[in-house]
């Protein structure tokens, strides 16, 4: 009786956004018994039913997905329980996530399709515009350490992100979009029906926007003051000095090629720069130069996986990960004086 009211627990947020779901959209919602019975993966690496699942998992579907907007994986973070974002928080990696009182954006893995898209190495990296949700089916959230399957740094949970599978017909989709703070997106996606056996996934999708005037809405917290040093040296007069100004580019490349569901190559590209100067205090940032973190993740997997009996599957990955700090990223800030201060990071 305990496990079934921990499992119950554990779907309750699937429960009340498919009940949303169903007065919104009439027939599109699911009985708790095809909640219980969603198929996952990420919790044992088995295909399994949700309610046999050994650990606490969330389940947001591409029908939940569509409902209520998302279109990164920051807002579904945001929007579920155990996770707190703070946004546009942070020099390095812009947003803050922490997970049960857990903060760190490198204490949790991000897979795709079981295969890590993270950092390889387990840095530090910005969770924003550069893990999009456009060619995403369904998201898994398992909560609490995972180490034993999916490496040291599965501490407080692991995400796995279970793209589209191309149906019988091609299909495509285009996607433009704008808005306040001059923000502008595009992304393109296709499902392509190569032979009875092969399927093949493309997409992009590129963002961009100025996120705001801080000064205009926050004018006690930008006070148009002289930038000086530890020292007292004046750097730049308080009328010459810029107005803050945090401008963020993201951009994403995906491709998948499946045979007969069985073997499956594919490529991800995560790309995301934003201002160093991101939640730094007005008076120890100069704001003049824009300086710009940009960080750089690609990712490539081989993945074979066969049935040898109903109750044994084997499977096999070969993947190859890069992680990279741009070489232009750099800092300008009290801790340099405000000249150029530059940080690279390959891995």
């Amino acid at each position: 009786m305990k496990d079934c009211l921990l499992k119950l627990a554990a779907l309750s947020f699937a429960v009340s956004t498919t009940s949303m779901a169903q007065e919104d959209t009439d027939q599109k919602g699911l009985s708790l018994k095809s909640i219980f019975d969603l198929s996952v993966v990420t919790a044992s690496r088995l295909e399994e039913s949700a309610s046999k699942a050994p650990g606490t998992i969330y389940v947001i579907t591409d029908d939940q997905i569509s409902l209520r907007g998302y279109r990164y994986l920051d807002e579904v973070l945001s929007d579920i329980p155990g996770f707190y974002v703070q946004n546009a928080s942070d020099a390095v990696t812009y947003n803050r996530i922490t997970v049960r009182g857990i903060k760190g954006n490198n204490k949790f893995v991000i897979l795709q399709n079981g295969i890590r898209i993270s950092s390889p190495t387990a840095e530090d990296i910005p969770i924003a515009e550069n893990f999009p949700l456009y060619n995403v089916k369904q998201v898994e959230v398992v909560y609490g350490p995972a180490s034993a399957l999916y490496g040291a740094d599965a501490f407080t949970g692991v995400i796995n992100l279970i793209t589209k599978k191309a149906g019988e017909e091609h299909s495509q989709s285009v996607a433009l979009g704008g808005g306040e703070n001059n923000n502008t997106f595009v992304n393109a996606y296709g499902n392509y029906r190569l032979s009875e056996k092969v399927d093949l996934s493309l997409g992009i999708n590129h963002e961009m926007g100025d996120n705001g005037d801080l000064k205009e809405k926050y004018p006690d917290k930008y006070p148009n003051n002289n930038l000086d040093t530890f020292g007292g040296d004046t750097i730049i007069e308080a009328e010459t000095r810029k107005d803050p100004h945090f401008p963020t580019t993201s951009r994403h490349m995906f491709a998948n090629l499946n045979f007969a569901d069985a073997l499956t190559l594919a490529f991800n590209r995560s790309d995301f720069s934003h201002p160093s100067v991101t939640g730094t205090r007005p008076d120890t940032a100069n704001y003049n130069q824009t300086p710009q973190w940009r960080s750089i993740i690609n990712s490539m997997y081989l993945k074979y996986s066969d049935s040898i009996t109903e109750d044994i599957r084997t499977e096999v990955q070969f993947s190859f990960s890069t992680y990279q700090i741009s070489p232009e990223s750099k800092f300008a800030n009290i801790f340099t004086d405000y000249e150029d201060g530059y940080e690279f990071a390959e891995s």
